[in-house]
């Protein structure tokens, strides 16, 4: 999508194929895949906000937290232009309406709810530190993070339908629509992009004290197929300023492993020689 929409697709499998591969050749130690699965990744996030700072990066912009209210994600690491982010809007909105049972437009009119483009925080520091079958750096690879998100504002809560039929969305739930970029640093210096889609499935929970939050999504990857992933975030004050974030997810392709056929040794009531750690 840096030319078109349409030339990033067609360059996807090697834009995550060839780290894959050019990494696996410097890596001693890989990190096995769990039976039945055919890719599982680790995220941390373990970066340091200032929350009075509401550009930390030039062009990223509206930040309130983790998420900035801006389309720097869609525009400049994706490389979309206007109609191809008006889009993207309209993709939010057809699978909010049909996987939470609403009518976005209907709501947004009514200013019950908010409906937003959003850019992960870069000060978030938000990085892939495992693929399973290989071996990444301590530093792990950065995660750029953006799409649209829903707030709710209306205090009496969203009734939902469909599939979330007989629940209800409260000011303290949101829902996300969006993509991961993942830059993947290729020894010795270059760099590749791994793209995930992502959709709630469920929606977000915020604490009443909005230090915790956990979801989970739906994900999609031209390689890995459709898989799962599992979200959860704890923040810390530090004076009046600053919040360190502490987020973790993981993500498995597929959501259900293909086999369930588990070896018959060690049994589940054997013992083993303890030893001290």
């Amino acid at each position: 999508m840096s030319l078109s929409l349409f030339k990033r697709k067609a360059a996807a499998v090697a834009a995550f194929a060839l780290p894959l591969m050019a990494f696996n050749a410097y890596a001693d130690n890989h990190l096995s895949k769990p039976m039945g699965f055919s890719q599982v990744l680790t995220f941390m996030g373990s970066g340091v906000i200032n929350i009075t700072q509401s550009e930390p990066f030039p062009g990223v912009s509206g930040c309130l937290g983790t998420l900035c209210t801006s389309d720097y994600f869609y525009t400049q690491i994706m490389g979309l232009n206007k109609q191809q982010v008006a889009q993207k809007r309209e993709d939010a909105i057809a699978y909010f309406n049909q996987e939470f049972g609403i009518d976005v437009n209907a709501l947004l009119a009514q200013k019950r709810i908010e409906l937003k483009p959003y850019t992960g925080n870069p000060d978030g520091e938000y990085r892939l530190y495992s693929v399973a079958g290989m071996d990444l750096p301590p530093s792990g690879w950065i995660v750029r993070d953006g799409g649209f998100y829903i707030t709710v504002l209306d205090n009496g809560g969203i009734p939902l339908g469909g599939r979330h039929r007989g629940e209800k969305a409260t000011p303290k739930n949101q829902m996300y629509y969006g993509n991961y970029n993942i830059l993947a640093a290729v020894p010795p210096h270059q760099l590749k992009e791994i793209i995930i889609r992502y959709e709630s499935n469920e929606m977000a929970v915020i604490s009443p004290d909005g230090l915790r939050t956990t979801f989970n999504t739906r994900t999609y990857n031209d390689r890995w197929g459709e898989g799962q992933s599992y979200v959860s975030y704890e923040f810390k004050l530090k004076g009046d300023q600053t919040v360190l974030t502490n987020g973790r997810e993981v993500m498995t392709f597929a959501k259900y492993p293909l086999t369930r056929d588990f070896p018959d040794y060690p049994s589940f009531a054997m013992k083993g020689n303890a030893s001290a750690h």
